[in-house]
Protein backbone atom coordinates (compact mmCIF):
# COMPACT_ATOMS: atom_id res chain seq x y z
CA UNK A 1 0.00 0.00 0.00
CA UNK A 2 1.46 3.37 -0.77
CA UNK A 3 -0.11 7.22 -0.41
CA UNK A 4 -0.47 9.62 -2.67
CA UNK A 5 -1.06 12.87 -0.76
CA UNK A 6 -2.24 16.60 -2.06
CA UNK A 7 -3.80 19.50 -0.79
CA UNK A 8 -7.24 20.41 -1.52
CA UNK A 9 -8.57 23.91 -1.90
CA UNK A 10 -12.23 23.20 -0.26
CA UNK A 11 -10.59 21.81 2.91
CA UNK A 12 -7.25 24.58 3.59
CA UNK A 13 -6.15 22.56 6.62
CA UNK A 14 -7.00 19.15 5.83
CA UNK A 15 -4.99 16.57 3.74
CA UNK A 16 -6.44 13.90 1.34
CA UNK A 17 -5.24 10.85 0.58
CA UNK A 18 -5.14 8.29 -2.20
CA UNK A 19 -4.89 4.83 -0.73
CA UNK A 20 -4.07 2.45 -3.26
CA UNK A 21 -3.92 -1.36 -1.56
CA UNK A 22 -3.29 -4.45 -3.17
CA UNK A 23 -6.54 -5.68 -4.10
CA UNK A 24 -6.53 -2.31 -6.63
CA UNK A 25 -8.96 -0.58 -4.75
CA UNK A 26 -9.31 3.35 -4.47
CA UNK A 27 -10.26 4.75 -1.42
CA UNK A 28 -10.51 8.85 -1.13
CA UNK A 29 -10.28 9.91 2.54
CA UNK A 30 -9.43 12.67 4.46
CA UNK A 31 -7.07 12.76 7.66
CA UNK A 32 -5.86 15.79 9.80
CA UNK A 33 -2.24 15.37 9.36
CA UNK A 34 0.30 14.12 6.42
CA UNK A 35 0.34 10.67 6.02
CA UNK A 36 3.61 11.20 5.12
CA UNK A 37 4.43 12.34 8.77
CA UNK A 38 3.11 9.23 10.39
CA UNK A 39 5.03 6.96 12.63
CA UNK A 40 3.55 4.46 10.16
CA UNK A 41 5.71 5.68 7.24
CA UNK A 42 8.99 5.87 9.17
CA UNK A 43 11.61 3.59 9.92
CA UNK A 44 9.84 0.91 11.72
CA UNK A 45 11.01 0.34 15.27
CA UNK A 46 11.02 -3.24 14.71
CA UNK A 47 14.66 -4.39 13.74
CA UNK A 48 15.41 -2.63 17.04
CA UNK A 49 12.90 -4.58 19.07
CA UNK A 50 14.86 -7.65 17.18
CA UNK A 51 18.03 -6.64 18.18
CA UNK A 52 17.58 -6.14 21.41
CA UNK A 53 16.07 -9.58 21.84
CA UNK A 54 19.12 -11.17 20.55
CA UNK A 55 21.22 -9.16 22.37
CA UNK A 56 19.59 -10.10 25.91
CA UNK A 57 18.83 -13.51 24.88
CA UNK A 58 22.47 -14.36 24.00
CA UNK A 59 23.46 -12.46 27.50
CA UNK A 60 20.64 -14.49 29.26
CA UNK A 61 22.14 -17.89 27.92
CA UNK A 62 26.15 -16.47 28.72
CA UNK A 63 25.14 -15.88 32.28
CA UNK A 64 23.16 -19.04 33.03
CA UNK A 65 25.88 -21.39 31.55
CA UNK A 66 28.57 -19.92 32.99
CA UNK A 67 26.65 -19.97 36.34
CA UNK A 68 25.91 -23.42 35.89
CA UNK A 69 29.22 -24.88 35.24
CA UNK A 70 30.68 -23.22 38.63
CA UNK A 71 31.13 -25.87 41.23
CA UNK A 72 28.73 -24.21 43.52
CA UNK A 73 25.88 -24.51 41.36
CA UNK A 74 26.50 -27.98 39.84
CA UNK A 75 26.63 -29.06 43.94
CA UNK A 76 24.04 -27.31 45.17
CA UNK A 77 21.40 -28.08 41.93
CA UNK A 78 22.75 -29.87 38.52
CA UNK A 79 24.07 -32.72 40.31
CA UNK A 80 21.49 -33.45 42.39
CA UNK A 81 19.02 -32.73 39.60
CA UNK A 82 20.86 -35.03 37.48
CA UNK A 83 20.40 -38.08 39.95
CA UNK A 84 16.66 -37.17 40.47
CA UNK A 85 16.24 -37.70 36.62
CA UNK A 86 18.33 -40.41 36.66
CA UNK A 87 15.39 -42.05 39.96
CA UNK A 88 12.73 -41.13 37.78
CA UNK A 89 13.92 -42.96 34.50
CA UNK A 90 14.69 -45.89 36.67
CA UNK A 91 11.52 -46.05 38.18
CA UNK A 92 9.33 -45.37 35.04
CA UNK A 93 10.82 -48.03 33.47
CA UNK A 94 10.84 -50.91 36.70
CA UNK A 95 6.90 -50.88 35.72
CA UNK A 96 7.90 -52.93 33.00
CA UNK A 97 11.30 -54.28 33.39
CA UNK A 98 12.25 -54.83 37.39
CA UNK A 99 16.62 -55.39 36.38
CA UNK A 100 16.34 -51.67 36.06
CA UNK A 101 18.41 -49.88 38.90
CA UNK A 102 19.63 -46.30 39.45
CA UNK A 103 22.30 -44.74 41.92
CA UNK A 104 23.28 -41.37 41.49
CA UNK A 105 23.20 -40.15 37.61
CA UNK A 106 24.55 -43.97 36.49
CA UNK A 107 21.27 -46.29 35.18
CA UNK A 108 22.33 -49.92 34.65
CA UNK A 109 20.71 -53.27 33.87
CA UNK A 110 21.21 -56.02 36.62
CA UNK A 111 20.58 -58.61 33.83
CA UNK A 112 23.16 -57.34 31.01
CA UNK A 113 24.85 -55.06 32.89
CA UNK A 114 24.71 -52.33 30.39
CA UNK A 115 24.68 -48.88 32.40
CA UNK A 116 24.23 -45.18 31.05
CA UNK A 117 25.09 -42.34 32.81
CA UNK A 118 23.18 -39.49 32.49
CA UNK A 119 26.16 -36.60 32.03
CA UNK A 120 25.90 -32.67 30.86
CA UNK A 121 23.75 -32.15 28.19
CA UNK A 122 21.65 -34.89 28.99
CA UNK A 123 19.76 -33.81 31.67
CA UNK A 124 17.80 -31.14 29.75
CA UNK A 125 19.05 -28.54 31.95
CA UNK A 126 21.03 -26.86 29.01
CA UNK A 127 17.87 -26.80 26.57
CA UNK A 128 16.01 -25.36 29.61
CA UNK A 129 18.35 -22.65 30.09
CA UNK A 130 18.00 -21.93 26.13
CA UNK A 131 14.15 -21.42 26.80
CA UNK A 132 14.01 -19.52 30.00
CA UNK A 133 16.29 -17.16 28.39
CA UNK A 134 14.46 -17.14 25.23
CA UNK A 135 11.32 -16.16 27.27
CA UNK A 136 12.99 -13.83 29.64
CA UNK A 137 14.61 -11.74 26.76
CA UNK A 138 10.74 -11.87 24.70
CA UNK A 139 9.05 -8.50 26.15
CA UNK A 140 5.95 -10.24 27.90
CA UNK A 141 4.47 -10.06 31.03
CA UNK A 142 6.19 -11.35 34.24
CA UNK A 143 2.81 -13.91 34.34
CA UNK A 144 3.12 -14.53 31.12
CA UNK A 145 6.81 -15.31 31.33
CA UNK A 146 6.08 -17.70 34.53
CA UNK A 147 3.31 -19.59 32.80
CA UNK A 148 5.43 -20.49 29.79
CA UNK A 149 8.70 -21.26 31.74
CA UNK A 150 6.66 -23.40 34.02
CA UNK A 151 5.20 -25.53 30.83
CA UNK A 152 7.74 -25.51 28.91
CA UNK A 153 10.35 -26.78 31.01
CA UNK A 154 8.05 -29.44 32.14
CA UNK A 155 7.40 -30.38 28.80
CA UNK A 156 11.26 -30.62 27.58
CA UNK A 157 11.79 -32.70 30.78
CA UNK A 158 9.15 -35.28 29.55
CA UNK A 159 11.05 -35.83 25.78
CA UNK A 160 14.21 -36.14 27.96
CA UNK A 161 12.73 -38.88 29.88
CA UNK A 162 11.56 -40.58 26.77
CA UNK A 163 15.00 -39.92 25.59
CA UNK A 164 16.59 -41.43 28.46
CA UNK A 165 14.44 -44.76 28.13
CA UNK A 166 14.89 -44.96 24.53
CA UNK A 167 18.78 -44.92 24.55
CA UNK A 168 18.89 -47.04 27.82
CA UNK A 169 17.05 -49.84 25.40
CA UNK A 170 18.34 -48.62 22.16
CA UNK A 171 22.26 -49.11 24.28
CA UNK A 172 21.27 -52.54 24.80
CA UNK A 173 20.12 -53.69 21.53
CA UNK A 174 23.05 -51.71 19.27
CA UNK A 175 25.66 -49.32 20.25
CA UNK A 176 26.50 -47.79 16.89
CA UNK A 177 22.67 -46.66 16.66
CA UNK A 178 22.77 -45.73 20.32
CA UNK A 179 25.56 -43.26 19.63
CA UNK A 180 24.15 -42.11 16.45
CA UNK A 181 20.73 -41.37 18.16
CA UNK A 182 22.74 -39.81 21.30
CA UNK A 183 24.21 -37.31 19.41
CA UNK A 184 22.17 -36.29 16.79
CA UNK A 185 18.60 -37.90 16.74
CA UNK A 186 17.78 -36.71 20.34
CA UNK A 187 19.89 -33.63 20.56
CA UNK A 188 18.14 -32.19 17.77
CA UNK A 189 14.55 -33.06 18.99
CA UNK A 190 15.21 -31.88 22.18
CA UNK A 191 16.24 -28.16 20.17
CA UNK A 192 13.23 -28.89 18.27
CA UNK A 193 11.12 -28.80 21.37
CA UNK A 194 12.50 -26.28 22.39
CA UNK A 195 11.53 -23.81 19.50
CA UNK A 196 8.08 -25.43 19.23
CA UNK A 197 7.46 -24.94 22.87
CA UNK A 198 8.54 -21.07 22.29
CA UNK A 199 6.38 -20.24 19.48
CA UNK A 200 3.56 -21.68 21.01
CA UNK A 201 4.25 -19.22 23.45
CA UNK A 202 4.43 -16.16 21.50
CA UNK A 203 1.28 -17.16 19.40
CA UNK A 204 -0.64 -17.64 23.13
CA UNK A 205 0.93 -14.09 24.66
CA UNK A 206 0.11 -12.84 21.09
CA UNK A 207 -3.89 -13.78 21.55
CA UNK A 208 -3.82 -12.53 24.78
CA UNK A 209 -2.35 -9.48 23.66
CA UNK A 210 -5.39 -8.91 20.87
CA UNK A 211 -7.68 -10.52 22.99
CA UNK A 212 -7.29 -7.46 25.77
CA UNK A 213 -7.18 -4.79 22.77
CA UNK A 214 -10.30 -6.03 21.29
CA UNK A 215 -11.89 -5.69 25.13
CA UNK A 216 -10.70 -2.43 25.57
CA UNK A 217 -11.92 -1.29 22.33
CA UNK A 218 -15.66 -2.55 23.17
Amino acid sequence: MFWLPWRSSHWKSDTFALVIGSAGLSVLEKTDTNPLDSPRHHASPRPIRMLRFVLLFVLIVTVLLIAELTPPVQAAFVLPFTALIADISAWVMQTFDDQVRAQGKVIWDQASGFAVSIEAGCNGVEAGIVLVAAMLAFPASWRERAIGIGVGLFTVQALNLVRIVSLFYLGQWNKNFFEWAHLYVWQALIMLDVLLVFLIWLRWISKRAHGAGAHAIA
